[in-house]
């Protein structure tokens, strides 16, 4: 990405909003990131169907997320 001025309110893209932006494979490689760093942390489990509890034969409570995708700027609102 280059280093140029952006306006603060571009700087806080949805999931959605950025997947349209030129500079998506930057979101989408940090957003990878961070969730793999979670994962290794214990954080949380990615599960695309909810599982069922041996113990009780209940599906378990998911709790959903979401992403929070934010720009950082330095001291002179240059993207970091």
């Amino acid at each position: 990405m280059a280093l140029k001025r952006i306006p603060r309110t571009k700087a806080n893209p949805t999931l959605r909003q950025a997947r349209e932006l030129p500079d998506w494979v930057e979101w989408y490689a940090a957003v990878r990131k961070e969730l793999q760093m979670l994962s290794d942390m214990g954080c949380f489990e990615l599960v695309h169907q909810v599982p069922i509890n041996p113990k009780t034969g209940r599906r378990y409570q998911v709790i959903p997320c979401k992403m929070d995708l934010r720009l950082k700027f330095d001291a002179m609102g240059v993207p970091t």
